[in-house]
């Protein structure tokens, strides 16, 4: 590498002392340094595709996530415009794994375009997610090359983030993360430049792409404090009396406004009950809860050094960039630890602030250690030393469902029965061999369990014309189809069992495909089905 080009690489004393060297002072950086965001990027949206090859979507969202997809092509495909929810009825009553619009329609949207120009299919959709990675890779080390001026501080935090488990296990399957945090970085990219001036356009550029985000995935609702909360962590007291933070704001909320008031016109009820806590009975416990998650993930030593490196951008906003990253982390670690539902992804959009706040906490140090020349050494070696003894190649996969749609496809238009968790991948790998949609699925976990006792689930396969059923035996939960399974009724013959193969052990078991003998030649077409909430609802097959 030339001297040049290292220079570039490593933390210069100037960027320390004056805490950032703006893009227009520097010279353009050559060879491998300009290549480095579009390498990363290249290489984690490859990475993200392993396991494709297998045909499976693996998290039970991720395939609600794709059928939304699928939805939405059907939809356009069909024409039908007019008349949107008697569609959505009737398509939920062939494909019950649909999530919209509790899980917001912009991803859908994009997957559906991506779906009518290469087919309905899980390469499709994991192919969108990568690129999804990718821009997110590049825009995270622009983002940060802007805020601090080092291509050092940009590489490790944006490899390290892109390296933990959680991204990987995101970026591996059809997930809103990326999509929805290249759309939340896009947004800070207008934001980060408080001075010379905030300007209105720039603020509604934040708007527009921070509520695009919101639109994608709901988890980043914390962008709403993040305008104000940077202005007061970067003393710039005089902003908060100009009408851009405050348009910012009030723009950022009418998009978080508009997801509500679509979640709303949802034709299914979706289980939305929270536990019933206090405000401080749940803070109380999701403070070690997520303390712990962020121990796993990044290890003891390197979670007590990106926590120090928020107080110390708090208390001491230098390099002046780290106002930025300090109201990210802030806004968002106080959005977890107030939700009373808590999932480890909840912190999957607070790890890049994160990452960036340590290792630039050590180059602080390594400034006031080991000297200007050499404070690149310090964040360096933590970043090749979480890498030995922490980082974690996680390998998620999941095989069966996909084997046993293809064995149902084989049999031709019929109506199924799928009774197990990975419904969702069943169905949509039903879908993407069903172009005409002749098949119907049937969810087991949506019946009354006393549907499966022996003698009433030949009369309830019978009545409703069911030819052929899929039993999964899960290795740890017990469902109400497990006798089915170990000793099935005489007008069931099996047709082929086949391995549920899982990186998670709640995934993992077997599961049988059944032919019932005895369809009735004039079915019922309705099915009374239960929600999530407890209610009914009456579906047509």
């Amino acid at each position: 590498m030339s001297v040049l080009g290292w220079n570039h690489l490593v933390f210069s004393a100037a960027s320390i002392r004056r805490g950032r060297v703006r893009l227009h002072d520097q010279k353009r950086p050559a060879g491998v340094l300009y290549l480095l965001p579009w390498l990363l990027a290249l290489f984690f949206a490859l990475w993200g595709l392993r396991g494709i090859q297998n045909g499976n979507i693996i998290d039970t969202d991720a395939a609600r996530h794709a059928m939304n997809g699928a939805f939405l092509h059907d939809l356009v495909r069909d024409g039908e415009f007019t008349r949107p929810m008697q569609y959505a009825k009737a398509y939920y009553g062939r494909y019950p794994a649909l999530s919209l619009p509790y899980h917001p329609p912009l991803f859908p949207l994009v997957e559906s375009v991506f779906f009518f120009g290469f087919g309905v299919n899980l390469v499709t959709a994991r192919i969108l997610v990568a690129l999804f990675v990718a821009l997110a890779a590049v825009l995270l080390y622009r983002l940060i090359r802007r805020t601090h001026g080092s291509h050092l501080l940009a590489f490790l935090a944006t490899a390290t983030f892109f390296w933990i488990n959680g991204s990987q296990r995101v970026a591996a399957d059809v997930m809103l993360e990326f999509p929805s945090l290249a759309l939340a970085i896009a947004a800070l990219l207008f934001l980060e430049q408080l001075e010379p001036r905030l300007t209105l356009g720039r603020a509604l550029g934040f708007a527009a792409f921070a509520g695009a985000a919101m639109w994608t995935k709901q988890n980043v609702l914390f962008f709403i404090a993040l305008p104000m909360l940077y202005v007061v962590l970067a003393r710039r007291w005089r902003l908060l009396r100009e009408v851009p933070v405050w348009a910012a704001t009030a723009a950022f909320g009418i998009a978080v406004a508009g997801v509500i008031a679509v979640q709303k016109l949802s034709p299914f009820t979706h289980n939305t009950t929270w536990p019933q806590t206090t405000l401080p009975q749940t803070v109380l416990v999701n403070i070690p809860y997520y303390l712990q998650e962020l121990t796993e993930e990044f290890g003891l030593v390197a979670t007590i050094v990106v926590l120090a490196g928020v107080a110390f951008a708090v208390f001491r906003p230098r390099p002046a960039g780290n106002a930025l990253y300090a109201a990210w982390a802030i806004a968002g670690l106080g959005l977890v630890a107030v939700l009373p539902p808590r999932d480890p992804r909840y912190l999957f959009f607070i790890y890049p602030a994160l990452a960036v706040l340590g290792y630039s906490l050590l180059a602080e140090l390594g400034r006031r250690l080991l000297g200007a020349r050499r404070a690149w050494a310090m964040p360096a070696a933590a970043a090749a030393a979480w890498m030995l003894l922490v980082a974690q190649v996680p390998h998620v996969y999941l095989r069966g469902p996909a084997e046993a749609a293809r064995v149902v496809a084989a049999a031709g238009p019929e109506r199924v029965l799928y009774c197990g968790r990975t419904n969702g991948t069943f169905i949509f790998s039903v879908r993407s061999m069903d172009g005409g949609r002749h098949f119907s699925v049937l969810r087991g976990d949506k019946l009354p369990a006393e549907v499966f006792a022996p003698g009433a689930f030949e009369a309830f396969a019978h009545e409703y014309g069911i030819q052929q059923i899929v039993l999964e035996r899960n290795k740890v939960e017990r469902r109400a189809w497990d006798k089915l399974f170990d000793s099935p009724p005489q007008g069931l013959e099996l047709v082929r069992e086949i391995a549920l193969d899982s990186s998670e052990q709640n995934l993992s078991g077997a599961l049988r495909v059944f032919r019932f003998a005895n369809p009735s030649p004039t079915p019922k077409s309705m099915v009374k089905i239960r929600m999530m909430s407890g209610e009914e609802l009456a579906m047509g097959l």
